[in-house]
């Protein structure tokens, strides 16, 4: 199965360093751009089935590809970004000003703090991986999805069998796209944009 990944464009949201999982920024210019690089790049590309993250960010550019290749589109809440509860829509540092308590929380326990309004790491996680098992089970030749950065990488570590963590040692951009060749329980990654440098790892 060729699974194709799509990380959402650039937004307003993005560019302002703004801290937010589940709130809506419209796309910059440089998304819009991205917008249509994405459309080329799938214009030769079969698709047989979309999914999407259901926010705003997501689902417009999944709609735009399912209008342009006659497909149905389908939205999974697993796909959602992670909910940042009441530090969504402030700057860090708006957020060491405003709630400098919750701020050390979440960094010294990552995984298992749940910020007020918001979600936990592992939560997160497993929603994810509860997504990437179905994915992996899916009977399609081609299945394209749209989602988030923190999203993707969850899915490439349980796609290309990667021990914990090492997923977020890929830079995922926003506008790119990846391919992972899924055959017999084992992924394995391939570029499609060569303007962006997908799958290659960075130390940020």
């Amino acid at each position: 199965m060729d699974i194709y990944i799509v990380r959402h464009p650039e937004t307003q949201g993005n560019v302002n360093k703004i801290i937010y999982g589940k709130s809506h920024y419209p796309y910059t210019m440089t998304g819009e751009e991205q917008v249509n690089t994405i459309l080329g790049q799938l214009e030769k590309i079969n698709i047989e089935k979309i999914i999407a993250s259901p926010l705003k960010r997501t689902k417009d550019l999944a709609e735009a590809i399912a209008y342009t290749k006659d497909v149905s589109l389908e939205c999974d809440q697993r796909l959602e970004e992670m909910g940042f509860g009441i530090l969504e829509n402030l700057t860090l540092g708006e957020v060491e000003k405003q709630h400098p308590k919750v701020y050390e929380h979440y960094l010294n326990h990552y995984e298992t703090y749940t910020i007020p309004n918001g979600e936990n790491f592992l939560d997160f996680r497993k929603r994810v991986v509860s997504f990437a098992k179905e994915l992996a089970n899916m009977t399609h030749s081609s299945v394209l999805i749209v989602s988030h950065g923190r999203v993707i990488k969850e899915m490439l570590e349980y796609l290309l069998n990667l021990k914990e963590g090492q997923g977020w040692d890929y830079k995922i951009k926003h506008g790119q796209l990846m391919q992972v060749v899924y055959q017999n329980g084992q992924g394995q990654l391939f570029k499609i944009n060569d303007n962006h440098t997908k799958g290659e790892k960075n130390n940020e």
